[in-house]
């Protein structure tokens, strides 16, 4: 099957917007205030993302199968949804991607000695592992009550 935009039904094309590289989904969306917002559509009698579909039609992705449509990691427009900016992959791909990219905010917070993420406290600002702070609480807890 070829990747040309004008093989797509005409109320799908409508919703695409050609920009460079990109198809970008004008249509309806997800959440706005959302960082990443995923377009929607109603296709086949369900909700599905426009990216999927439009794998499905031009690439013949299972919409039904255990795999997800992943972007490439040269494309980071989460409404893009030329298939050539997507691949059929796991959860586990998408995650190896978005490390490989820098996206993954576990990784990029700040982390105790322990190897948990600090906490902030609300009223001076300063940061402290809560575990710790826990761990410190119950021995000294256990020491008073030997006393």
């Amino acid at each position: 099957m070829e990747s040309n935009i004008d093989s797509l039904p005409e109320y799908i094309r409508n919703k695409l917007k050609v920009i460079d590289d990109h198809w970008i989904w004008i249509g309806a969306i997800t959440d706005k205030n959302r960082k990443d917002p995923k377009g929607r559509i109603r296709f086949q009698g369900r909700i599905e993302y426009p990216h999927r579909v439009v794998l499905f039609l031009l690439k013949g992705f299972n919409l039904d199968g255990g795999l997800q449509a992943n972007h490439i990691r040269d494309c980071n427009e989460s409404l893009c949804c030329n298939p050539e900016h997507l691949y059929e992959g796991t959860q586990q791909d998408n995650i190896h991607d978005s490390i490989a990219i820098g996206h993954n905010k576990e990784l990029n917070k700040e982390r105790h000695s322990c190897g948990r993420v600090y906490s902030i406290s609300p009223t001076t600002g300063h940061r402290y592992c809560q575990y710790c702070k826990n761990i410190r609480r119950m021995t000294w807890r256990a020491a008073k009550r030997r006393q």
